[in-house]
């Protein structure tokens, strides 16, 4: 049956750091239940799909929270999509709650207790406590997952920034040994974020960690050599040259005094 309904997503969610750790397979069936169930039950109007979290709380309480509109139909509560629903998130330790009217507005939502990104980041033992950390900078997603993907043998333990600013903050609360910053991107690009970084560094009488620069600019590497980057890394980004830079840069923090 066709249908001309307006569809609405809002992501509450700060920054792409906010993330939580869950099996995708029964999330994705719940946000899919939730959704069909509300397709089928909205005759006109919209659908209005939201995803949050409480931080507050121990366990973090993942939300999908779907709204729709509807002037039609009458609502039913036994049907099919909203009992496997229901099963799926007491499965997963959650709840699922829901306030509508019999023909007007309709709200259904999840609380789901997953592990937040801070609390699953956390080191399991002395041994990974103890591995050098990498900061890959960059806003593009995309290049967060190619590094990973390079860097997936690597001993490092990674950590991602989507801009300079983000960089900063996350290095002077605990610094890093490598950080991977690309030169371009919004808020704060990484020329500035280097400077900033090597600044405090220097204040703090702190070792300096090595900054991998990261431009598809050929023509400014010297620039950005001089600025404060101990090497550059040219896009697009080959493997070989990545670890070896990496390999590198820990040899020589392990000379240090």
């Amino acid at each position: 049956k066709n249908k001309h309904l307006g569809f609405f997503l809002k992501n509450h969610f700060a920054t792409r750091q906010d993330l939580f750790c869950g099996d995708p397979q029964q999330l994705r069936l719940i946000l899919e239940n939730l959704l069909d169930n509300a397709l089928q039950q909205t005759e006109s109007g919209s659908i209005k799909l939201e995803f949050g979290g409480q931080y507050q709380q121990t366990p973090f309480f993942f939300s999908i929270n779907v709204k729709n509109t509807n002037t039609a139909q009458t609502h039913s509560r036994s049907m099919p999509d909203l009992y496997t629903c229901q099963r799926l998130i007491r499965k997963m330790g959650g709840k699922l709650h829901m306030e509508s009217e019999m023909t007007g507005p309709a709200r259904f939502w999840a609380e789901l207790p997953l592990k937040s990104s801070t609390t699953a980041a956390e080191p399991k033992n002395r041994s990974e406590a103890s591995k050098p950390r990498l900061l890959i900078v960059d806003d593009m997603e995309e290049m967060h997952l190619l590094l990973k993907f390079y860097l997936r043998e690597s001993d490092c333990l990674l950590e991602f920034a989507s801009n300079g600013k983000q960089a900063l903050a996350m290095h002077q609360q605990q610094p890093y040994q490598i950080i991977i910053m690309d030169m371009r991107m919004p808020i704060m690009d990484g020329l500035e974020a280097t400077q900033q970084i090597r600044l405090w560094e220097a204040e703090q009488q702190r070792n300096a960690s090595t900054i991998i620069g990261l431009t598809a600019n050929h023509g400014q590497q010297q620039h950005y050599l001089s600025k404060g980057c101990d090497e550059l890394l040219t896009k697009p980004v080959q493997r070989q040259r990545l670890i070896d830079l990496i390999t590198t840069s820990l040899s020589q923090a392990s000379q240090r005094p």
